[in-house]
């Protein structure tokens, strides 16, 4: 079959291409697209980041129609943010599926915990004349508050730990936030006993 001069027949029949029409999106092919959102996470602007430029239309209108999480502060206030949403295209050039729209963020979603109130242990004489020093790991479970209220040791010196986990019972986190609600999580605490 002949094109403009161009023999096609063998892109034809590998699907490649259409009988002398242009040719269509081998897929799968992505494209990225920003959303802007708002305080309630409504989208108030649309760009193509990347991506074909047949694509962008149906990719605009496809990030359009995700339903997205609202972002908030470090005190749980709702606040304007942004996503990168890849929408994926098939063959036939219709978007299939989106990815993205519900990422969960740290340090762009939930929010990391921050510890407000650090409280050092205490660090006998006698531990330090024997030269015990080092890191204690404690997993923390932390509530919607910030407060801890579980305790676990993970590793260190066995006469550091208790001096570890009494200190670390009285710090105190902000709380972390997903979608501008508190939740509970859990940390790592990490207590370092130097010898100075």
């Amino acid at each position: 079959m002949n094109c403009r001069g161009r023999v096609r027949l063998p892109l034809l029949l590998l699907g490649l291409v259409n009988a002398c029409g242009p040719a269509p999106v081998i897929a799968p092919q992505e494209v990225i697209v920003q959303a802007d959102l708002d305080t309630n996470g409504r989208v108030t602007k649309l760009t193509v980041v990347e991506g074909d430029d047949r694509l962008h239309e149906p990719a605009l209108a496809a990030a359009a129609g995700v339903n997205y999480e609202k972002d908030c502060d470090d005190d749980g206030r709702p606040v304007p943010s942004s996503r990168r949403v890849v929408v994926w295209f098939g063959r036939d050039g219709k978007p299939f599926k989106t990815e993205g729209q519900h990422v969960i963020r740290v340090g762009n979603g939930p929010r990391a915990s921050k510890l407000r109130r650090h409280v050092k242990p205490e660090y006998p004489a006698a531990l330090k004349r024997k030269r015990i020093q080092g890191l204690v790991l404690i997993k923390v479970w932390i509530d919607e508050a910030g407060n801890p209220t579980k305790l676990e040791p993970v590793r260190g010196d066995p006469q550091l730990i208790p001096l570890a986990l009494a200190a670390v019972q009285k710090w105190k986190w902000a709380p972390t936030y997903v979608g501008c609600e508190p939740i509970p999580v859990i940390v790592t605490a990490t207590v370092n006993f130097v010898i100075r």
